[in-house]
């Protein structure tokens, strides 16, 4: 159709063969020696189950890409049987956060554990270049605010500091992306393999 009011006709937005994330740090212990409530998989599901991702795209980036409920994008890799993945369920995430261990509740809402630990201020790492990648951490930490009640401070970086602080494992939850080098689902799965040199995350598992 002919462009309307304030629109072009020689931009257009189609899917390509990556993926924009945001990688938990999985190891046990956070850089400082504290425990890593990430490492637990139903901490992780609970944050991922808060995120609105249809909301992001749609008034957030306000750009067209189709939403993504896995690594590997649904639509790119001929006879691959894509899972399900985890789509916007607020309220099974407050149930995975609890049967985590982060039930009772502080006077500010803050989860805390049955000892009375607090669940720890989430340090959500992006890139400073990118007024994309602001405006998403800031809706993703709202937003785990209001379902979860986890405090969290955004954490801006260039780019390059980003990329040490990542392999180094100096991050709770950071921005990430991956474009796939070859048209299969391993050169997005390889990312998790124990060792791998794209693992940022720590991610391991024998299964």
């Amino acid at each position: 159709p002919a462009p309307g009011p304030g629109e072009r006709s020689d931009v257009h937005a189609i899917p390509n063969y990556g993926t924009d994330f945001y990688s938990f740090n999985c190891r046990p212990k956070l850089a400082d020696g504290r425990p890593n409530p990430f490492a637990d998989a139903g901490v992780r599901r609970a944050f991922a189950l808060s995120v609105d991702k249809q909301l992001l795209a749609d008034r957030v980036i306000r750009f067209g890409e189709p939403v993504a409920n896995t690594l590997v994008p649904p639509y790119a890799s001929p006879g691959y049987p894509s899972p399900k993945g985890l789509g916007h369920d607020p309220e099974r995430a407050r149930r995975e956060l609890a049967d985590a261990g982060w039930s009772a509740r502080a006077e500010d809402g803050v989860p805390m554990r049955a000892d009375g630990t607090r669940f720890p201020v989430v340090d959500l790492l992006y890139a400073s270049d990118s007024p994309r990648y602001q405006v998403l951490s800031l809706a993703l930490a709202d937003m785990w605010r209001r379902e979860l009640g986890v405090q969290v401070e955004p954490s801006a970086k260039e780019s390059k500091s980003i990329k040490q602080e990542l392999r180094s494992g100096r991050f709770m939850i950071a921005r990430g992306g991956w474009y796939g080098d070859y048209r299969d689902p391993t050169t997005f799965l390889n990312l998790h393999r124990t060792g791998d040199g794209n693992n940022d995350r720590g991610y391991s598992s024998a299964a």
